[in-house]
């Protein structure tokens, strides 16, 4: 299994997978944790911020007043999708932080590795929980969004 390990992530269909709990995120009932590979459609934009989107016009989001412990939320059409930014960790290639450039000491995190925990806003840097991987995944009969779920599952 091939992990990203891009300074500036490509566009694509991606299994976004928690470091510490080997659980992949999926938009089922909106961002939690599950055991199949869910692709998300990840998109780098000009800016170098990306977007990251699950089934049809869903979208990952979060409202402007973020705190910590907040659950990630999806949003279905919104008229601008949230950006997000996706670093490369500085002490692993494969793995990334995400966080929102408005509110960049809140960074995505899985609480537990419970089947269906949801992801969460963490101020903890340090945490194994904050980082993920991104495991580039193949359309299924043409359509990117048919393995995309936003819940965590464990990966083998």
């Amino acid at each position: 299994m091939a992990f990203a390990d891009a300074r500036f992530l490509p566009s694509g269909t991606y299994a976004i997978i928690n470091v510490e709990y080997n659980r992949a995120v999926s938009f089922n009932k909106g961002f939690s944790a599950s055991e199949v590979d869910y692709g998300c459609t990840i998109s780098l934009l000009a800016n170098k911020k990306w977007s990251i989107q699950g089934p049809p016009d869903v979208f990952a989001d979060i409202g402007p007043d973020a705190e910590e412990e907040e659950d990630v939320a999806s949003i279905k059409n919104p008229p601008k999708p949230h950006q997000w930014v996706i670093k490369r960790h500085s002490a692993e290639a494969q793995f990334y932080t995400i966080y929102s450039p408005t509110q960049p000491d809140l960074l995505w995190s899985l609480p537990n590795g419970d089947e269906g925990a949801s992801l969460q806003l963490s101020a903890d840097h340090d945490s194994r929980a904050s980082f993920w991987k991104f495991k580039k995944l193949e359309n299924v009969d043409g359509d990117p969004q048919a393995v995309c779920l936003f819940a965590l599952i464990t990966m083998t």
